[in-house]
């Protein structure tokens, strides 16, 4: 009997879907679920790099909440260029290299959950939500 063939889901949108002047929650968990984002040495390097690649990529951070295995942003987009896939995968691929001085490998997981925010989202209840996520 032949076995049978499984693809993947593709859990994003079109790419296009990603672009331009939106507002987005982003949730990206730790490699392997590990505690990372426990240690202030590591929070501070990835708030750094985060800032750094908000400007580049013309993102302002809305707001944010480090858990211990998990992040959690509120992005939105500040021009009609601005692309959240661009600035994840710059922001994911620096923070990997820069950690690996601390010892750290696996610092994400491969993807991340994504939501942009529709008419009928509030982005302060949002907010609320992840200012209160440690609570």
């Amino acid at each position: 009997m032949p076995t049978p063939h499984f693809t993947r889901k593709r859990n994003r949108l079109p790419l296009q879907s990603y672009v331009g002047r939106q507002w987005y929650f982003i949730t990206q968990c730790s490699g392997l679920g590990q505690l990372y984002f426990a240690s202030s040495a590591v929070v501070a390097l990835l708030l750094n790099l985060l800032r750094t690649q908000c400007l580049i990529h013309h993102f302002d951070v809305y707001a944010y909440c480090f858990m211990p295995n998990h992040l959690h942003l509120e992005l939105v987009g500040l021009s009609d260029e601005s692309n959240v896939i661009t600035l994840l995968h710059d922001f994911k691929g620096i923070a990997t290299s820069r950690v690996r001085t601390l010892g750290i490998r696996n610092l994400w997981q491969k993807s991340f959950y994504d939501h942009i925010l529709s008419g009928d989202d509030d982005p302060k209840a949002l907010a609320w939500y992840i200012f209160n996520n440690p609570v």
